[in-house]
C-alpha cells in the first residue's frame, strides 16, 4: 500500500486490522533511503490474534506512508498523526513571480521538517544540532515563526554555551556520541545568534553566549596579520568542489569578530574585547596583499577562484567597496556552492547591491527543486545525493524576507527596524511577526506609482525607498517625516507611501 501524506511532514503511523498472530506488517516512508541509498527508519509490527490496533510513537518523516503486510492481514482502518515542532508559522511572502513564493513556501516547509525538540539537519538520517545547519534555519525561521522559533533558537544558543570544552572550543553537534568542533559553523553560528539578538532583545542569553564566544575565537592562531586555518574536530568546509578553504576560514573569521564586536558593544561587554579590533585591523591591512588577484581573490595555497570565500569577504565587511565588482564577478561565473554556503553567496549580493542578481542565481539554482515531487528543498544542488529536505536550504526565505522585502530590525528587540525594498519586484506582501506585534510591508504598481503600504509596530521605523523606485514621495495615515529618499515614523499604524 502506498498513501499518499499532505506534504512532506513528520507523523507517526497508526492502523487497526485483523489477522492470525506472528504476521509482520513493515511500514517506511518513500524517504526511507536518500539518494545515496543510505537506508533510514523501517518499522515492522508482528500482529496478535483477531482485531488489533496499532499507533508507532516513534515519528518518522515524508510524504508517503508505504506498508508491506503479509496475506492473510485485512486493515479496518489506516491513519497517520501529523505532529511536529509546536510552534506557530506567522510569516508570510507572496509576490508577482509564483517561483519565488513557491521557493519561500518550499523554504518554510524544509525548516519545520528539520525543527523539532531542536534545529536539526535532516528529520530522517541523522537528527542531529549541527550549528552550521541550525544558523541557516534560526534566519529562516526569524522570519516565519512566532515567539516559539524564539524560544528554539534560545535554547540551541544554550546549549553551545553548556557545550562548550574546558579549552573554550565550541562543539558543533552535541551532544552525542561524537561532539565534534567543526570551526566553519561555530564561527557562523555567532551571526545567526546576533540575528536573535536583534530580533529578541534577550540580554540573558546573549551575554552568555559572547562571553564564550570572545574565548572561542581567541584560540585562532594569527600570522602575518591574517588568521592560521583550525582543523577542529572536523575538518569540513563545505560540501562541494573547488574550496579555497584557508579563505573561506578567514572570511567566516572576520564576519564572526565584526559581529562579535558589535554585539559587544550593544551588550555593554568590555572584558576580553580588546584583541577584536587589533585582529580586524590586521586582517584589513593584510587581506588584499594576500589574496588578491585579477581573477579573484584567492589564497597562495589554493588553485581555485572559491565564490564561497570571495563572497565571505563582502559579506564580513573585509573587503572594501572597489573589491565588489570583481566579486560580483567571481560570484556569478562559479556555481560550486553547497546550499548551505549558497545562503552566505546570495546575501553577499545582497549586501553589495545586487539584490537583481542574488535573484536571478538563486532561480537558476534551486530551478530543479522547484520541479520535483517534493514540497520542501535538498541537501545539495545535484538531484543524485543527500536528502530532499535539508534545513540548511533554507535561503530563499531569509533573502525574500530581509532583502528583498527589506524587513529587518536595526536595534534589539525591534526597538528599531527599517523596511528597505530592493525595487526588483513591482509586487509583493511580506510580514514578520515580532515580539511587537506582526509588522507588515506591500508594494503594488500601478498608473506610474509605487505604493508601499506599511503597517508599523510600536517602534521606531524607517522606510529606505531605492532610487529606481522614484524620487517623489507622499505619506497618508499617520505621523511620517520625510528626508530624502527616507520615510521615519514612530507609532504603531498603517502608513501608505506613494512613490513617482
Amino acid at each position: 500500500l502506498v498513501l499518499a501524506l499532505p506534504g512532506n511532514i513528520q507523523s507517526t503511523a497508526c492502523f487497526a486490522l485483523e489477522a492470525p498472530a506472528g504476521k509482520k506488517v513493515t511500514f517506511y516512508t518513500d524517504t526511507y533511503t536518500d539518494r545515496q541509498g543510505l537506508a533510514n527508519f523501517k518499522d515492522t509490527y508482528v500482529t496478535a490474534e483477531g482485531e488489533q490496533y496499532y499507533e508507532n510513537y516513534p515519528w518518522r518523516s515524508g510524504s508517503k506512508l508505504i506498508i508491506e503486510a503479509e496475506a492473510g492481514v485485512t486493515f479496518t482502518r489506516l491513519g497517520y498523526r501529523r505532529s511536529g515542532f509546536n510552534g506557530t508559522w506567522a510569516g508570510s511572502f507572496s509576490s508577482s513571480n509564483d517561483d519565488l513564493d513557491q521557493l519561500w513556501q518550499e523554504a518554510l516547509n524544509t525548516i519545520t521538517i528539520c525543527m523539532r525538540d531542536t534545529y536539526m539537519d535532516c528529520p530522517e538520517r541523522e537528527r542531529g544540532p549541527y550549528m552550521g545547519d541550525a544558523s541557516n534555519e534560526i534566519d529562516a525561521a526569524l522570519y516565519s515563526y512566532d515567539q516559539a522559533g524564539l524560544d528554539l533558537t534560545k535554547k540551541a544558543i544554550l546549549a553551545c554555551v553548556a557545550w562548550t570544552t574546558q579549552s573554550g572550543a565550541i562543539p558543533s553537534r552535541a551532544p552525542s556520541v561524537k561532539p565534534q568542533e567543526i570551526p566553519n559553523q561555530s564561527l557562523i553560528f555567532m551571526t545567526s545568534a546576533y540575528h536573535y539578538w536583534l530580533h529578541s532583545g534577550d540580554t540573558e542569553t546573549m551575554t552568555a553566549y559572547c562571553k564564550a564566544f570572545l574565548n572561542y575565537l581567541q584560540l585562532f592562531e594569527m600570522k602575518d596579520g591574517l588568521p592560521v586555518y583550525r582543523d577542529g574536530s572536523w575538518t569540513w568546509d563545505d560540501w562541494g568542489e573547488c574550496i579555497d578553504r584557508a579563505l573561506l576560514q578567514a572570511g567566516i573569521y572576520y564576519y564572526a569578530m565584526n559581529v562579535t564586536r558589535q554585539l559587544a558593544e550593544e551588550l555593554g561587554i568590555t572584558e576580553g574585547v580588546e584583541f577584536l579590533t587589533e585582529r580586524m585591523d590586521a586582517m584589513k591591512a593584510a587581506y588584499h596583499d594576500a589574496y588578491y588577484t585579477q581573477a579573484g581573490f584567492r589564497s597562495p595555497e589554493s588553485s581555485y577562484i572559491d565564490e564561497r570565500a570571495n563572497a565571505m569577504l563582502a559579506l564580513s565587511g573585509l573587503a572594501e567597496e572597489r573589491d565588489y565588482e570583481l566579486i560580483t564577478q567571481v560570484i556569478m561565473s562559479t556555481y560550486e556552492a553547497s546550499p548551505f554556503m549558497e545562503k552566505y553567496v546570495l546575501e553577499a549580493l545582497c549586501i553589495m547591491g545586487r539584490t537583481d542578481l542574488a535573484l536571478q542565481r538563486m532561480l537558476e539554482r534551486y530551478d530543479p527543486m522547484l520541479h520535483d515531487e517534493y514540497d520542501t528543498l535538498w541537501e545539495q544542488f545535484n538531484d543524485d545525493t543527500g536528502t530532499v529536505n535539508h534545513g540548511w536550504t533554507a535561503a530563499p526565505l531569509y533573502i525574500l524576507s530581509k532583502y528583498v522585502a527589506g524587513i529587518r530590525a536595526t536595534e534589539a528587540g525591534f526597538e528599531r527596524y527599517e523596511i528597505a525594498p530592493s525595487g526588483d519586484l513591482d509586487h509583493f506582501t511580506c510580514s514578520v511577526w515580532t515580539p511587537k506585534g506582526e509588522l507588515k510591508a506591500s508594494l503594488e504598481t500601478a498608473d506610474g506609482a509605487r505604493v508601499l503600504t506599511v503597517t508599523a509596530i510600536d517602534a521606531e521605523g524607517t522606510v529606505v525607498i531605492p532610487e529606481q523606485m522614484g524620487s517623489s514621495i507622499t505619506v497618508t495615515g499617520g505621523d511620517a517625516a520625510v528626508d530624502g529618499n527616507r520615510v521615519t515614523f514612530s507609532q504603531a499604524g498603517q502608513y501608505v507611501i506613494t512613490v513617482r
